[in-house]
């Protein structure tokens, strides 16, 4: 029997999930909440082989649980998010922190029924997965966890600075700074030779567009962003000739800065 967990703060949701959950003897429902903080001692303290998990709940939010379950628990339960949200930034970010399926709940084939027959279909093969490969793939999945972490984290201090989170640029940011952070000779790397090219292969666009995605964010970041808070999160001097720093001098001092940090 599949034991699910729900979190999700919408009365009229749980009680449809419940019925479907009642109603399919291949499941139980072990516990259900619309708090993040109840949902991560739920999840410490029960045996959890399915999360359901909506965004905006009563007490915190999805995303700040996905992040604490990342650093609190050995092993991840399938995490299937359903959401309202059409954002695909947001979505971007929720699939990175962990969330192996979101199902939308403005698709026309929206149902607690269909949500349950996908975690029917998908279930045994994460099963199978997390109990073959876990020893061959433990240190390779922590890293790229832990890659995946950083450059959600870079991200959001990008967009505290005033970048634009829609902006591709953004997203090569983040990328190009993580690079320099994972290279323990990064002052060594060179940003058209080195950086742009890994960038380019793993977004699949050109290494000219990377160049200009990241040369637009960075001018529309010191065009219309508040000057005291880029000084607050970019302490470092830039031309006043060209009235910003260049892509190079960027992620350059970015990294410095996370290193320090």
């Amino acid at each position: 029997m599949i034991k699910i967990l729900m979190v999700e703060d919408d009365e009229m949701v749980c009680r449809s999930f419940q019925v479907a959950i009642r109603n399919n003897a291949a499941f139980s429902l072990v516990g259900k909440t619309g708090s993040q903080k109840e949902a991560m001692q739920m999840l410490l303290s029960f045996d959890v082989d399915v999360m359901l998990l909506d965004l905006e709940l009563d007490e915190g939010d999805g995303m700040h649980l996905l992040e604490e379950m990342r650093a609190k628990l050995e092993r991840l339960p399938e995490i299937i998010t359903v959401t309202n949200t059409s954002s695909e930034s947001v979505l971007s970010c929720v699939r990175e922190l962990g969330s192996d399926f979101v199902y939308q709940k403005h698709n026309g084939a929206y149902s607690p029924e269909n949500v349950l027959e996908i975690i029917q279909m998908t279930f045994p093969y994460y099963q199978n997965k997390t109990a073959d490969q876990t020893q061959v793939l433990a240190a390779e999945y922590s890293m790229e966890k832990e890659r995946e972490y950083q450059r959600v984290y870079i991200r959001r201090e990008l967009e505290k600075m005033g970048f634009t989170a829609q902006k591709r640029g953004t997203y090569f940011l983040a990328d190009a700074i993580c690079m320099g952070l994972e290279n323990k000779e990064h002052r060594k790397l060179q940003i058209t030779n080195d950086i742009y090219p890994v960038v380019a292969e793993q977004n699949g666009v050109s290494i000219g567009g990377v160049e200009k995605s990241i040369r637009d964010a960075i001018e529309h970041a010191w065009r219309d962003a508040n000057l005291a808070n880029l000084v607050r999160y970019y302490p470092f001097t830039w031309s006043e000739e060209i009235g910003r720093p260049t892509n190079a001098e960027f992620v350059s001092n970015m990294v410095e800065r996370f290193e320090l940090k």
